[in-house]
């Protein structure tokens, strides 16, 4: 993305497990690439800067799915969609809710959406299958 002439701030690489945040920020750290992860951990926990987000001009912008909710972004990477975990819901209710957060985080694109995922799951299989029945048209 960066090698097609968009600006840092037009982009946002999003992510649904802590596995896959911890993964994402060794890789941006270790290729100096310049980030702004939107959930801060302080004393008392996690607190969203959606709005120290908006004011940042010179960085990649990472977030779980849901941390960037009302924000819209030229270029959006969702990565590892068959490993989204939503806390406090039920094994039972895993599928609904992650797709729903998987919109969520699909509609902050305005231009480009890139979606990754490996292995198997529910999530990959069901975006599989919507993309078979594009082309099937």
């Amino acid at each position: 993305m960066l090698h097609s002439g968009v600006a840092v701030h037009d982009i946002a690489v999003l992510y649904g497990s802590s596995e896959l945040e911890k993964e994402l920020q060794a890789a941006f750290s270790s290729r100096d690439l310049p980030y702004f992860h939107v959930q801060q951990r302080d004393g008392r926990g996690w607190r969203i800067n959606r709005d120290k987000a908006v004011q940042v001009r010179d960085r990649v912008r990472t977030s779980t799915l849901t941390g960037i909710k009302g924000l819209e972004f030229s270029r959006v990477l969702v990565g590892g969609v068959n490993k989204v975990h939503v806390r406090d819901v039920e094994e039972g209710n895993q599928f609904q809710a992650a797709k729903s957060q998987l919109y969520a985080a699909m509609t902050r694109a305005m231009d480009e959406l890139e979606i990754t995922m490996s292995g198997s799951g529910e999530i990959g299989a069901a975006l599989r299958e919507a993309e078979r029945l594009m082309r099937v048209g």
